[in-house]
């Protein structure tokens, strides 16, 4: 069934891989092109399948929200695509439009390599060779994906500098959570937070505020966010609510590997992205939550989706 389901909406032009359960009620698929996205995520409570992610409503080379990317090596954007790192001045090619900004990063559009499938889980490569303008610092990614009847869906992501240098990395995924066209209903709890103060082209202006919005489960109703929060203390893993149509969902992070998240709704309304991400915007210029890894050095993160049960 989910096979046909997958042909029907075309993505088996671009391979996609299934993955379920052993008892097939929960599963998603994922594309080795495109950076090893998934495309769909179906989790099962005790009553009801639930689609999970929103689908791509055109083909994936068309897609420019980046949906279910990963961000890497760079998560949010980088002011006018230029950064300083270790006294050399670097020039990144901007891909946005609108604010002339490098975003995302670049491993959303690269080719991963199968280096495993199991009957749970499938697990990604990418070697990055420096190609990129702005960005020579080579190093290597690798992402697991897995599923479980209780536990859902997780991710575990592994990058390491397989350079002679130091690197600059900031590590961040873009979930498009559906919430069935019905935004102004749908609420959110947030786990203790500050939330980033931004400027002129949503730049920070360095300075938080404590964040008092969603503390407790708080309909999203009309507002507009496109906000960047730091978690504060928390237990090592931080969880996010998501309650809509009786469904509740929960995005958990390693806290310490992503002491940051993201929240945007976009302009047609029928999703919101919550994205876990390991450093605050433009962090390769103002070193919020930067990290630097040595030749040879791996940095591992996990985070994943749930549904109450």
């Amino acid at each position: 069934m989910n096979e046909i389901m997958l042909e029907k909406s075309g993505y088996f032009k671009h391979k996609n891989i299934i993955i379920s359960t052993p008892d097939e009620k929960s599963w998603f698929s994922a594309m080795p092109t495109f950076g090893g996205r998934i495309t769909q995520l179906v989790l099962h409570d005790s009553q009801n399948e639930t689609p999970l992610l929103q689908e791509f409503e055109d083909d994936v080379e068309k897609d420019i929200t980046y949906k279910q990317a990963f961000l890497v090596p760079f998560a949010n954007k980088i002011n006018n695509g230029t950064f300083n790192f270790l006294g050399e001045q670097y020039q990144m090619k901007p891909n946005d439009v609108k604010q002339h900004h490098s975003v995302h990063g670049f491993l959303h559009s690269v080719q991963m390599e199968v280096r495993e499938i199991a009957s749970s889980s499938v697990t990604f490569e990418y070697d990055y060779k420096g190609d990129q303008p702005g960005y020579p610092f080579l190093f290597s990614t690798t992402i697991h994906y897995s599923i479980h009847p209780v536990k859902g869906f997780t991710c575990a992501v592994t990058i390491k500098n397989s350079g002679t240098g130091d690197m600059p990395l900031s590590v961040g995924w873009h979930p498009y959570f559906y919430v069935q066209n019905n935004m102004n209903e749908a609420q959110l709890r947030l786990p203790g937070c500050e939330r980033c103060i931004v400027g002129n082209n949503n730049i920070p202006v360095g300075a938080y505020i404590k964040n008092e919005e969603f503390l407790n489960w708080e309909s999203i109703g009309s507002k507009i966010l496109n906000n960047c929060y730091k978690i504060g203390a928390t237990p090592s893993i931080s969880e996010i609510g998501l309650r809509y149509s009786n469904r509740v969902v929960t995005i958990w992070q390693e806290s310490a590997r992503f002491p940051f998240f993201q929240i945007y709704t976009p302009p047609d309304r029928r999703s919101i992205a919550i994205e876990p991400v390991s450093s605050c915007i433009d962090s390769f210029n103002n070193k919020d939550g930067l990290l630097i890894l040595k030749p040879m050095e791996e940095w591992k993160g996990m985070f994943g989706i749930k549904l109450q049960l």
